[in-house]
């Protein structure tokens, strides 16, 4: 059994899942208090132990994940292997909920999306950067074919070469 910082821990990333989940599923405007603890199967009142607010809630849902931030501050790796971090699933889960909230709640998750694009094209010009918007756009909430396997090394041998 773990101890009480590691369960605190573990709550605090299941409420984020659900928060990311709902914005997935059913956009930024519907991201309520209750609608996270419903789909934590918590009472609403202990996500206010964790979050202030419902933006906090949501401010901290666009945090770049450390392990993913770590991997994509890595010098030595190309935009594809960057990219294909996001084809795991709480990678494609976060990139997800960030663009939507984006979309959906314009004042949250442009910082991040800046620092993300930093961190992918560490010395990239507005073109790329462009590129790359659209194509994770394109990819995860699209879910468009068309960024799938060949197409995406293509897209990304494209945006270096610009």
């Amino acid at each position: 059994m773990g101890n009480v910082q590691e369960t605190w821990r573990e709550r605090r990333e299941q409420i984020l899942r659900a928060a990311m989940d709902v914005l997935v599923n059913d956009g930024a405007s519907s991201l309520t208090i209750r609608s996270v603890a419903k789909a934590a199967g918590v009472d609403p009142a202990l996500i206010y132990h964790y979050f202030s607010s419902k933006a906090d809630l949501l401010q901290e849902v666009t945090y770049i994940p450390l392990e993913v931030e770590a991997e994509l501050a890595d010098p030595s790796r190309d935009l594809m292997w960057k990219l294909s971090i996001f084809d795991r699933p709480s990678a494609a889960l976060w990139i997800t909920a960030l663009m939507i909230c984006m979309v959906d709640a314009r004042e949250r998750g442009a910082e991040q999306f800046g620092h993300l694009l930093d961190l992918l094209l560490p010395n990239g010009d507005r073109a790329k950067r462009t590129m790359v918007v659209g194509l994770l756009f394109e990819r995860h909430l699209l879910h468009s074919a068309a960024c799938e396997d060949a197409a995406l090394r293509r897209y990304t041998d494209l945006v270096e070469a610009v």
